[in-house]
């Protein structure tokens, strides 16, 4: 019928685009020019809108992000950033920044746990 021929063209071409499509991205590599661990907080806190402000600067370098709190769990990263100090020998490394602990608690915490001194 008429009708069945109409939709007949418009599906084929719906299966063309869709087939171009899909060379389209095949062919197109996807490649990350950079890999970075980090933590959890570091990451949400601070590497994310630094990458933000990266992408502005450099918007054809790409950059993935690995997040894990595991120790260990960034093996397939190019650098990493993490609490601690190196472990590995001939692992270049900086020290970005330096944490400063303390213990806060109430007067009210530390009578109800017999907290005389830290």
């Amino acid at each position: 019928t008429e009708k069945g021929a109409l939709l007949f063209v418009v599906i084929q071409r719906g299966f063309e685009t869709i087939s171009e499509t899909l060379t389209q991205i095949r062919e197109r590599p996807e490649t990350v020019d950079v890999t970075i661990g980090a933590t959890t907080a570091f990451s949400s806190l601070w590497l994310t809108p630094k990458i933000s402000a990266f992408w502005k600067i450099h918007p054809s370098i790409t950059v993935s992000q690995v997040v894990s709190d595991v120790p260990g769990m960034t093996g397939r990263c190019d650098l990493t950033i993490h609490y601690g100090n190196p472990q590995e020998n001939g692992v270049e490394y900086r020290k970005l920044f330096q944490d400063h602990i303390i213990a806060l608690g109430t007067t009210r915490f530390a009578a109800e746990h017999r907290i005389a001194r830290l």
